[in-house]
């Protein structure tokens, strides 16, 4: 250093303050350095800059925004749905907001599910036979135990598609769905694909596992929905960069079918998008995008995660501190931070939905009506692809055959028909309880035909059933805020509009209804029976259990 650069240097003023270097991605450093950065190693990740800022930039945006509904927190993680590279992760809204606890991993952290883990009962449940999208599941009050479930909107429809059910998220026909699929072999399909979150036994989360009832992570979800774009292989994400003789082999075997996979993504791909986004399909560059969205219970988490060919991303809105807000919903919160992030990546349009898996489908004739397999009974088919190896589908159980006489004023069987007198014909006949909440939304059901009275024997479905309470159900008795002991509302219902139903409790006659058949009843403590017969004669009875809370 010569006299003259020295005597410049030392006229230059002293800097006022630090100037931090630009970071990047700092809850990724940090959980890399927690979980495998080796001692004065560098790592090289899979995080793409210019795409890593403009995720951050979108995600502070929404929650600049968010911030004056009372809603602190954001995080979201962008991954190639081909390769699962993870090509940004934002832990939260801002690293340095201390206020807002901005250095807590939101993409790490476990939180409620909400309802995303409902798309992976459905696929599960097609490979199983169960069902197919325009597969018809009830949707009516449903009793376990001492859970019920009920929909957000706590209204039923009485019955509605598979289709309609993932789409609109209903939680009755996923509650009932699961309990058929079996609450144990959906939690080890989750536990053997490595969902760290999962810390409890299957019989502690019960069937609300698939309300809301499990934790899963922002990059649990994107890699288990990566896993439905990949053709059913759940794998893991990769962060860092790794020669190619060192990559990790990829695991080969899918744990959903791609057949399966497909019809659930297609059926995905319905959800109703947020804000301008609803008039997605208007648009002249419109892109597909199958994603689902989810809000625990108390609202205190909005999710949102969605796949397409080329991207996965998973976004999750709410507060670290787990405080609820009514403000808080996936679709109203999540949605558009999704949709945000997902109109700002470049897209191919070679790449714009997935491919039909070439190999992997059948060709199946369901039930016009059901969606089932099409018996004999039912009176129109219609063709439906299918997974190839997926387990048999039911036949449609709604279509039955009926016998009426010549006026068709009666139903007959073969011990009151007369020769030559009767013809058969094909109704379609839901249950009694789905038949009263399909008339309450104005439905029209035609009623059948009484059975011939002097017949000597009755023959035919069921067509009064007592809803609630269930068999075994235990009821523990509320009380009002004088500390009164509250009454218990009995339901039925019957298949014929009209119809008279006389109640029974442990033999004693408590009443008559007739179209609504609820009656409400103080019950004693232990064990009681109730029955109930209609003008015809035809009964259904129920044992339950009745305590008290003290």
């Amino acid at each position: 250093l010569d006299q003259e650069s020295y005597e410049l240097a030392r006229m230059e003023p002293l800097p006022a303050g630090s100037h931090p270097f630009r970071m990047l991605a700092p809850h990724l450093g940090q959980w890399l350095k927690d979980q495998q950065a080796p001692a004065g190693g560098l790592l090289h990740t899979t995080v793409e800059r210019q795409l890593q800022e403009q995720v951050e930039a979108i995600l502070a945006r929404h929650l600049k925004y968010l911030a004056y509904q009372g809603i602190a927190n954001g995080a979201a993680l962008v991954a190639d749905t081909r390769s699962g590279e993870v090509l940004a992760y934002v832990g939260s809204q801002n690293f340095f907001d201390f206020a807002t606890d901005g250095q807590v991993d939101g993409v790490q952290a476990p939180r409620s599910s909400g309802s995303l883990l409902k798309p992976f009962l459905y696929a599960l449940a097609i490979d199983e036979g169960l069902l197919l999208p325009p597969t018809q599941i009830k949707d009516v009050p449903s009793y376990y135990g001492a859970f019920s479930p009920s929909n957000a909107s706590e209204t039923y429809d009485g019955i509605v598609t598979a289709k309609a059910a993932l789409v609109r998220s209903l939680n009755v026909p996923a509650t009932r769905l699961l309990y058929r699929y079996g609450i144990q072999p959906f939690y080890l399909f989750l536990q053997s694909n490595r969902l760290a979150t999962l810390i409890r036994p299957a019989s502690e989360y019960g069937l609300p596992l698939i309300l809301g009832g499990a934790e899963v992570s922002v990059w649990e979800m994107a890699r288990f929905f990566r896993g439905l774009g990949n053709g059913g292989r759940i794998e893991p994400l990769r962060v860092l960069q790794e020669p190619e003789e060192k990559a990790s082999p990829r695991e080969n075997g899918a744990v959903i079918s791609p057949m399966a996979c497909y019809l659930t993504l297609n059926m995905l791909r319905e959800l109703q998008r947020p804000g301008a986004e609803y008039y997605w399909e208007q648009y002249q560059n419109q892109w597909p995008l199958a994603w689902k969205t989810g809000t625990s219970y108390g609202q205190r988490d909005a999710w949102a995660v969605g796949v397409s060919p080329q991207w996965t991303i998973a976004v999750w809105v709410g507060n670290f501190s787990g405080d609820g807000n009514a403000n808080l919903a996936g679709a109203k919160c999540a949605g558009p931070l999704l949709f945000d992030i997902f109109n700002y990546l470049p897209k191919d349009p070679g790449m714009a939905w997935f491919e039909q898996p070439a190999g992997e489908s059948q060709t199946l004739m369901l039930c016009r009506e059901s969606g089932y397999l099409a018996g004999e009974n039912c009176p129109d088919a219609v063709p439906a692809e299918a997974p190839r190896f997926m387990k048999p589908l039911p036949r449609c159980p709604y279509h039955q055959a009926v016998y009426l006489d010549s006026t068709e004023t009666y139903q007959v069987c073969s011990l009151c028909w007369e020769s030559g007198t009767y013809h058969r014909v094909s109704r379609l006949l839901y249950p009694p309880d789905v038949v009263q909440y399909l008339r309450g939304r104005g439905q029209v059901i035609s009623d059948l035909p009484p059975h011939r009275p002097d017949c000597p024997g009755q023959n035919g479905q069921l067509a009064v059933q007592i809803l609630y309470p269930q068999e075994n159900t235990r009821i523990w008795l509320p009380r009002d805020f004088g500390g009164a002991l509250q009454k218990v509302i009995l339901r039925a219902a019957h298949r014929e509009r009209d119809r008279q139903i006389y109640w029974y409790l442990d033999q004693r006659y408590l009443g008559s209804t007739a179209n609504r058949h609820e009656l409400a009843v103080e019950l004693q403590e232990g064990w009681h029976q109730l029955e109930i017969i209609d003008e015809t004669g035809q009964r259904d009875q129920k044992r339950f259990w009745v305590g008290r809370k003290e």
